[in-house]
């Protein structure tokens, strides 16, 4: 399903709302994960006081732009992004303990 000039224009609101609120920013390139998976993560990201979500990178890398941010050379393929709200650390160790 295409998106809307309207959708993308929400979209990438959101995640220049995520970046502006956001202490580090995790990113995971991921194949073959199921949705059981990706549910879990962010379980445990929530309880760590942030947030995973699935970013379209090209609206992604328009968001980092606006935000003064340069685009990554490895944000390419399907990627979960996490957003550390109050502990880094924390998320960090999620996002380690998952790629284990």
């Amino acid at each position: 399903m295409a998106f809307t000039k309207k959708q993308k224009g929400d979209m990438t609101a959101q995640y220049e709302k995520w970046l502006q609120g956001s202490e580090a920013l995790f990113v995971l390139e991921y194949t073959s994960l199921t949705m059981k998976d990706i549910d879990g993560i962010r379980a445990k990201a929530r309880e760590a006081g942030s947030e995973i979500h699935l970013v379209k990178n090209t609206l992604f890398s328009r968001a980092l732009d606006s935000q003064g941010y340069t685009k990554p050379a490895f944000l390419e393929g399907t990627s979960l992004v996490g957003f550390a709200f109050s502990d880094a650390p924390a998320l960090a160790k999620v996002f380690s303990d998952f790629v284990k």
